[in-house]
C-alpha cells in the first residue's frame, strides 16, 4: 500500500513532483530578482540623465555664470533626490560654462555632467544601505537663451 502512494507522487522520470515544484518555483524568483535588479539600474540611470537635463536648463536661463553654476549643482541634486537616488559620494556636477559668456543675440551652449555612484542595494532598493558602488553618470545640453540681458 505504501509503494502505491509513493508512486502516485513520482512522476514518469522518477523525480518527486513537490521537488519540481520547489526548483521551477527557485527559478522563476531568482528571474524575478534579476528582472527587479533590472529594472532599477536602468530608473537611476535615467534619474542621473533627468538631474543633468535639468541642470543644463537651470543654467542655461540663468544671467550671470555664477547662478548658473549654482542653479545647475541645486537642481541636479533636488532631481536625485526626489527620485530616491543617493550618492555615496557627493555627486559629482560638472558645468561646462564656456558658451555662456557670448553676448545677447549670439548663440552658446551649457553643458552640465552629473555623476553619481550609487550603493549596490540602494539600486535595488529604495531605502539607504551600504554596499559596492556602481556608477552612473551622463552629460547634457542646453542652448542658453540667445536674448537674455546680461
Amino acid at each position: 500500500m505504501r509503494a502505491r502512494v509513493v508512486d502516485r507522487i513520482r512522476d514518469e522520470s522518477g523525480v518527486s513532483v513537490s521537488v519540481e515544484v520547489l526548483l521551477n518555483v527557485m527559478v522563476w524568483v531568482l528571474f524575478l530578482v534579476v528582472v527587479w535588479f533590472s529594472v532599477r539600474i536602468a530608473v537611476t540611470n535615467m534619474a542621473v540623465g533627468a538631474a543633468a537635463a535639468d541642470a543644463a536648463r537651470a543654467a542655461s536661463i540663468e544671467r550671470t555664470t555664477a547662478a548658473a553654476r549654482t542653479a545647475a549643482s541645486t537642481i541636479a541634486s533636488q532631481t536625485l533626490a526626489n527620485q530616491s537616488i543617493w550618492c555615496e559620494n557627493p555627486d559629482t556636477i560638472s558645468v561646462n560654462m564656456s558658451g555662456f559668456s557670448k553676448d545677447p543675440g549670439a548663440a552658446g551652449k551649457v553643458s552640465v555632467t552629473v555623476s553619481c555612484e550609487v550603493s549596490w542595494p540602494n539600486v535595488g532598493i529604495p531605502v539607504r544601505l551600504e554596499g559596492p558602488t556602481i556608477k552612473f553618470s551622463s552629460t547634457m545640453t542646453s542652448p542658453v537663451d540667445t536674448w537674455r540681458q546680461k
